[in-house]
């Protein structure tokens, strides 16, 4: 009745969209040439490393060039889907793994027992979906990087999960009004709302 109130429980999503505008954004400032790992390992110091061809290939000197993340990543993006994919390089990679190349110190019996570098699997993100949430295009530079502990490349950066949320709606000095829908009144809902 009139002054009372009128309380309406909603249940809603964090989840947000990105859109094609915001991945096509995103693409473009990911650093497709940056180093994940230098060549420029020590006897004491880890690096990329190869092996030896001589006079001992379980020993480990510096690779020719840094690893940088097109030497094992291809981005691409696809203006009409919207879809924005990291592809393993099949050059360089092999078994999510680099090829002849290892992360460790430059020194006797190093390759054979420096780390296999580890390279993330092919993934695609889609803009207009709600799995898109999962990803965090906050900081592109996040995206990628080397762990130099486990040897090995992260992925796309996954972004703070959707939440389900409630909350209540009171409409206080609610008034209570009603029509014959059937008579020629043109009072109309927009009317009634107000």
């Amino acid at each position: 009745g009139d002054g009372k109130y009128v309380q309406f429980n909603v249940t809603y999503s964090t989840t947000s969209v990105i859109t094609k505008a915001e991945l096509k954004n995103y693409y473009n400032k990911l650093d497709k040439e940056k180093i994940l790992v230098s060549n420029e390992p020590t006897t004491t110091v880890n690096g990329l490393i190869k092996a030896d061809q001589s006079p001992n290939q379980a020993n480990g000197v510096a690779a020719d060039e840094p690893l940088k993340l097109s030497d094992v990543i291809t981005l691409s993006y696809d203006d009409e889907a919207g879809t924005l994919t990291a592809t393993q390089n099949a050059t360089n990679v092999a078994s999510n793994k680099v090829k002849d190349l290892k992360f460790g110190t430059a020194t006797t019996g190093s390759y054979t027992a420096g780390k296999e570098i580890t390279v993330p699997a092919t993934a695609t993100i889609t803009a207009g979906t709600s799995t898109t949430a999962d990803f965090n295009l906050d900081d592109p530079s996040k995206a990628f990087k080397f762990d130099p502990s486990s040897a090995e490349i992260s992925g796309f950066v996954t972004g703070q999960a959707g939440q389900t949320l409630k909350a209540s709606i009171k409409i206080i000095n609610a008034k209570e009004e009603s029509i014959d829908v059937d008579s020629s009144s043109h009072r109309t809902a927009e009317d009634l709302a107000e």
